[in-house]
């Protein structure tokens, strides 16, 4: 009651046990004061207004509003409940029900309905989830899918070195309810075994290309290139089992078909043919000084006007733009000097727009995707996706694509993004 959750709930629960018919049951109880039930209900704002003026009296008009606006969230969240995971806009876990449970020293811990004691584990510290072997429910043994329930006091028994279970990362075995603890069991795996993984993949993926008699033929490069990744990156997620081996087969695929196609040795048979001399001004990008070509900008660097940027010939895919220090671009043109071109923006290149990825890193600060949208809503910057996470130490890190114009208006962005209270630091991202 004194020190209210930052929604500014406030109630007293508790849970008590009795025996009816021999049979014990569980009467779970909220005992909440006229204004807190109200605050709950209606949220602080809302009941307020809605009592403030007129005697006590109901404002019709705004109470109307406020059942709209519940109504509005309800949907929302049987929305996001129904969409993939890469497609919803907020965590599952914050619209679940919430249960509170006790630690040994009597400090409360706030949990989604159906929680475990992994959960728990992981809730207090991901090392103590990590090295979470055993837990007491209520000072009784209980096995690691038990389902916590309301006023439990939770003790966890953790091992000397920290090896949770692969068991924990799949949601339907019941170890790990909250989508959270999920994502760190699976943050450990990756990294502890990066190494392992790199090596399981480079294994798999060679014995697989010797088996299409393809080893001398496509190289782990080439295959890396067509997901946009870097070789060893490439080959971790496909160890790990990120990256599904049927999405590789119908790369390896591709690149067969385009090897078969090819009948000139030489790099230089891939430049695309000559077109006849652009009159005016070139559109967009000038390749090799002529205008008209077909070309893409690359996702890994996202190159925007002026930058300084170079082609790169991509079998299949045309020529390729980078910015000039993009570290993929130099990797592949050590190996392949002559696929690179020069290139140069056009005159009216401005008059295309740039997806430009962007990681804001903020302190505390989880209204800060509203800030965002709210600062270039006056700007001809369109805001194309955004995505935000909260770690345990209360660091926000927003991922978010935005559509400009030209450096001037990105640079401008990113100037006012620094200046925001509580932002530490913003970058341009690679996209995944």
């Amino acid at each position: 009651i004194a020190n209210p959750k930052p929604n500014g709930y406030r109630s007293l629960h508790t849970a008590v046990k009795y025996v009816r018919k021999d049979q014990t049951k569980r009467l779970e109880v909220q005992i909440r004061t006229q204004t807190m039930d109200d605050d709950a209900e209606r949220g602080i704002a809302a009941a307020h207004w809605i009592y403030k003026l007129e005697g006590g009296k109901a404002n019709t008009e705004m109470y109307n509003r406020v059942q709209w606006m519940r109504q509005l969230l309800i949907d929302l969240r049987d929305d996001n409940v129904n969409a993939p995971p890469s497609e919803r806009l907020i965590n599952v876990d914050d619209l679940t029900k919430r249960i509170y449970v006790f630690t040994p020293q009597r400090e409360l811990v706030e949990l989604p309905e159906g929680a475990t004691p992994v959960d728990f584990a992981y809730k207090i510290h991901s090392g103590l989830g990590h090295r979470c072997r055993g837990a007491k429910v209520n000072g009784k043994m209980v096995s690691l899918d038990h389902e916590l329930r309301q006023g439990d006091k939770v003790e966890i028994i953790k091992g000397t070195r920290a090896a949770p279970s692969r068991d924990w990362m799949v949601e339907s075995a019941g170890y790990a309810i909250s989508a959270g603890t999920r994502a760190k069991v699976r943050q450990w795996f990756r990294k502890r075994d990066r190494e392992t993984n790199i090596l399981h993949g480079r294994e798999a993926l060679e014995r697989e290309l010797r088996r299409l008699k393809l080893s001398k033929v496509i190289t782990l490069d080439e295959l890396a290139l067509e997901f946009d990744e870097e070789t060893d990156d490439f080959l971790a997620k496909l160890g790990f089992g990120d990256l599904q081996f049927s999405q590789v087969a119908g790369a390896i695929e591709r690149l067969k078909k385009e090897k078969i196609k090819e009948t000139e040795p030489p790099p230089t048979a891939v430049v695309p043919p000559p077109a006849p001399p652009a009159t005016g001004l070139g559109k967009g990008i000038r390749i090799q000084g002529l205008a008209g070509l077909h070309y893409n900008l690359a996702n890994c660097c996202s190159p925007i006007t002026p930058e300084p940027i170079v082609g790169y010939v991509t079998r299949g895919r045309g020529v390729t733009i980078h910015r000039r220090d993009c570290k993929q671009f130099k990797n592949q043109a050590l190996k392949e000097p002559g696929r690179v071109l020069d290139v140069e923006w056009g005159l009216d290149s401005n008059i295309e727009d740039f997806d430009i990825p962007l990681t804001v890193h903020a302190y505390r600060a989880p209204e800060l995707a509203e800030n965002i949208a709210s600062l270039i809503s006056g700007r001809k910057i369109s805001l194309v996706r955004t995505k935000s996470t909260t770690d345990e130490r209360g660091l926000n890190t927003v991922y978010l694509t935005v559509r400009v114009k030209n450096m001037n208006d990105l640079e401008w962005l990113i100037q006012k993004l620094r200046l925001m209270s509580h932002v530490l630091d913003v970058e341009r991202q690679r996209i995944n």
